[in-house]
Formats: structure tokens, C-alpha cells, sequence
């Protein structure tokens, strides 16, 4: 194995010959978050033809905004920035001690939770009906267009939260069966590949639940159960399936009409939800995903 093929403390770039002699780049390195290359993603030709490398973790600036009942305003880490030195100390101020059961409210595709009323909302609501502490992620740095480009970067953003989550627990002491991860779009993709990596950190925590809304449907529906969410990634899986049906070939459903969770909701059959505008929906997903 080369040498730059190895964890960095800078990014790192290696090339692959091609056989008409043009170099290509097959991996990236970013310090402690390992290597990314495209033999790590799954390639099929109508379902994801396209293999992308992740951008950086500067591009990406995950962010996680921090909820309790005592904080209600929040309070930003930059993901980035934390794990260099890992101190948990913005966190432990206030929870140290403390068992609560965590939430993780995961954006999707072009969502930004300062510009997204729906995320406060739930936020609000969560805090209502129990004590937890709630994480808002933000990774509005890099869920953009190009639509294959920002699932590429959910690598990134993967094991950055799986660090994350490792210390947070071995912290907390909070088992993993207390951690809800609510995933919209991408995000739900998103917490089922945390959900999987944090099984193969250690293969005694699984998180307690996943609730997946409208995961996406665009270069996941049909792959395999390793490179999207599925039941195995939490002890439960509960998916919301709302805009799920296809009419003709260039109408779809942003969603995913396959039933992957432990138990699949399909409102109103799974389309046309009352006070929403179909045509809207599908024609904002139609044209970020092709003209991506």
C-alpha cells in the first residue's frame, strides 16, 4: 500500500493511470478523517452512474447547533474545528452527568436550518414533549448541487459524526440505544450510513431508532442495504413516504417508494399530500438532479 494512501495531517491526492494515459484522481485524504477514493462507493449504471470524491471538510463546514430546554437559542461547534482537539467542553458545561436521550435532526438536499422552518419547528417540538438534547445538523456547506456531488460528501460528513458521537457517548455514558437520528431527503440516507459506521466502530452500538423522512429516491432506490438506510442501521427504523410515486418517465417522486424500514408509512398512498404542490416538488427535484 503506498504511503500517501495512509491517514494525513494535510489533504493528499493520488492518481490512477488510465489506459489512454491520462491521469485521473481515484483518492483524497483528509487528516484524521481517513482516505475517500471511489472503489469505496457502490457504481451501477442506471441506479448511480456516477462516482464522484468527497470535497473537503473546509468546503463541507459541518456544523452542529446544540438545543436543551436550558439553551433554547442553541450553541454552534464547528465540526472541522472540533475534531482537532476533541473538547467536549461546549457540551459538557451543561449536560455532564446527565442521561438524556439525544436527538440528531439531519438536513437534506439544499436544506440550511436558519433558512428551513420546519427544522425549528420540530426542534421546538421535541423539546416539549421530553428533556432531550437535540443536535441540528448543518451541513449546508456541501448538500447543494451538484446533486451526485453532495451525496459524495455525506462521506465526509459520516465520520466526521461518527467521531463525533463516539466521544460524545464514551462522555455521556448515554448508551447507544438512546440516540434518535431524524434524517429528511439525504439526511435520512445519512443517519443510516452513520448508523453502520458506528456498528463497525463497535459492534455493540446500535441506535435505539432512525426515522427516515422521504429518503431520497435519486441514486439510492434499488442499491444495496450498505449504501443507504435500511432496518439493520438502528435497533428501530420508521420511514414517512410522502411523495413516492412516479407518473411517466420524466415525473417522479423525490422520494423513495421501496419499503426499507421496520415499518413504512405511505400517507395518502404516498403522493399528493394535502396543502402541497406536487408539480412544485417534482419539478425542483427533477431539475437539481439533471441540470446537476
Amino acid at each position: 500500500m503506498p504511503a500517501q494512501y495512509g491517514r494525513a495531517n494535510a489533504l493528499m491526492d493520488w492518481t490512477m493511470p488510465k489506459g489512454n494515459g491520462i491521469q485521473e484522481y481515484s483518492g483524497v485524504c483528509y487528516g484524521e478523517l481517513g482516505c475517500f477514493n471511489r472503489t469505496d462507493n457502490y457504481k451501477h449504471p442506471i441506479f448511480r452512474p456516477t462516482i464522484l470524491l468527497p470535497q473537503s471538510p473546509q468546503r463541507i463546514n459541518t456544523k452542529l447547533i446544540l438545543y436543551e430546554r436550558s439553551q433554547p437559542d442553541g450553541r454552534v461547534v464547528i465540526v472541522n474545528q472540533w475534531i482537532v482537539g476533541k473538547d467536549l467542553t461546549p457540551f459538557l458545561n451543561q449536560t455532564s452527568g446527565e442521561r438524556k436521550d439525544i436527538k440528531f435532526i439531519i438536513t437534506g438536499f439544499k436544506d440550511n436550518p436558519s433558512e428551513q422552518q420546519w427544522i425549528n419547528r420540530l426542534k421546538n417540538e421535541l423539546l416539549i414533549n421530553g428533556d432531550y438534547i437535540v443536535f441540528v445538523v448543518d451541513w449546508s456547506g456541501g448538500n447543494g448541487l451538484p446533486y451526485h456531488q453532495a451525496i459524495e460528501n455525506m462521506r465526509v460528513v459520516v465520520t466526521q459524526l461518527s467521531i463525533f458521537m463516539t466521544h460524545l457517548q464514551s462522555h455521556l455514558q448515554v448508551p447507544c440505544n438512546n440516540y434518535h437520528l431524524i434524517g429528511y431527503s439525504l439526511g435520512a440516507h445519512l443517519a443510516g450510513l452513520l448508523g453502520k459506521q458506528l456498528q463497525n466502530f463497535n459492534v455493540t452500538c446500535k441506535l435505539g431508532r432512525i426515522s427516515g423522512m422521504e429518503p431520497a429516491r435519486p441514486y439510492f432506490e434499488h442499491l444495496p442495504q450498505s449504501r443507504r438506510l435500511s432496518r439493520s442501521d438502528a435497533n428501530f427504523v420508521d420511514i414517512i413516504h410522502t411523495e413516492s410515486r412516479t407518473k411517466g418517465l420524466f415525473e417522479w417522486g423525490a422520494g423513495m417508494s421501496q419499503a426499507i424500514g421496520h415499518v413504512d408509512f405511505y400517507p395518502n398512498g404516498g403522493s399528493g399530500q394535502p396543502g402541497c404542490s406536487r408539480h412544485r416538488i417534482s419539478r425542483f427535484w427533477n431539475n437539481g438532479w439533471t441540470e446537476g
